[in-house]
């Protein structure tokens, strides 16, 4: 989340934040996923929901998985959306248009990463739905769908921008293949002269590739090698992260990723165009506005949580 705000800071302050963008580009996203997948599938492929029947299931904890998947990514996305409508085309110069805040509001355009999140999950639960119990089957029903969405002509993807939501299966499946086999790693990767292997090997990967690497889940564009580079890396950063003593403001944002994620492009939009009319140093401006915009949003996030709850699920106000 610390990098989404670094990134979107470079790009509308147009500079670089010591140049780590390169290193940073192939995992800041994807990993988002691939933790997604690995908390909804230790949830679904447990004991008791994973013996439930199909009837079960349907009226326990499918119906409430998509109840929730609708209440706290679906709602939230429209209402931060309308929330950021008029001031984005304030800052923007862009005139008032229904249909513009139609596509970009109602039909998701706005925030591709909870549209797309909201898409695969919603795939990830139908097919639950199947009852099967195998996790490969999943990863291999995401893999044929990412190779259609790639090799298929895609047009309209900004409609709930499900053609990534198909995409961001692949991901997801691998944080639910993560979970699977997550005892075997540990055996291995906690090491720390394997740490330090896979470090050197992503930096020259990336640092010798000419950084060429793809796999991006958002305009479908990948590489062979980009895929397993990823792959290397989501594994490494996790593995450092299990390092980490906890840390009361990181677990925070953690626990608040959607919150912060709705606020990473106004803040540092904002902060941008505040730092470059006084400063002409680049990297100044990126340096600021990453730090400021992050500050921003956890002040922010601090006043929704303790006073306006139900802007990230709206079911607060029928409990209240």
């Amino acid at each position: 989340m610390l990098l989404v705000f670094v990134n979107h800071s470079e790009f509308y302050a147009d500079g670089s934040f010591f140049n780590i963008r390169p290193f940073y580009k192939l995992f800041f996203v994807n990993l988002f996923f691939v933790v997604s997948g690995y908390l909804f599938f230790r949830k679904q492929l447990n004991s008791p929901v994973i013996d439930e029947t199909r009837t079960d299931y349907f009226k326990g904890t499918g119906r409430k998985t998509l109840t929730n998947i609708v209440f706290r990514i679906l709602i939230p996305t429209i209402i931060f959306g309308l929330i950021f409508f008029v001031p984005k085309i304030v800052i923007r110069g862009t005139g008032f248009d229904i249909p513009y805040l139609i596509k970009d509001v109602f039909l998701g355009n706005w925030s591709w990463f909870t549209s797309t999140l909201f898409i695969s999950e919603l795939l990830l639960v139908s097919m639950l739905f199947s009852r099967i119990k195998n996790l490969w089957s999943y990863l291999s029903i995401s893999a044929i769908a990412w190779g259609l969405i790639v090799l298929i002509p895609h047009e309209s993807n900004f409609i709930w921008h499900w053609q990534s939501g198909v995409c961001a299966l692949v991901p997801l499946s691998f944080g639910g293949a993560f979970y699977m086999v997550e005892e075997k790693l540990d055996r291995i990767f906690t090491k720390p002269w394997v740490l330090v292997i896979m470090f050197v090997i992503y930096c020259w990967s990336v640092y010798f590739s000419g950084w060429n690497l793809r796999w991006y889940v958002s305009d479908f564009h990948f590489t062979m090698l980009g895929f397993v580079v990823t792959i290397i890396a989501c594994l490494l950063m996790i593995y450092l992260c299990k390092l980490i003593p906890r840390v009361g403001w990181l677990d925070y944002i953690g626990k608040n990723s959607i919150v912060f994620y709705m606020l990473c492009g106004g803040y540092p939009n904002v902060m941008a165009i505040i730092f470059q009319k006084f400063s002409e140093n680049s990297t100044v401006n990126v340096v600021g506005a990453s730090v400021i915009s992050i500050i921003l949003a956890y002040l922010t996030t601090i006043l929704i949580n303790r006073y306006l709850p139900f802007l990230v699920d709206v079911r607060i106000i029928k409990k209240k």
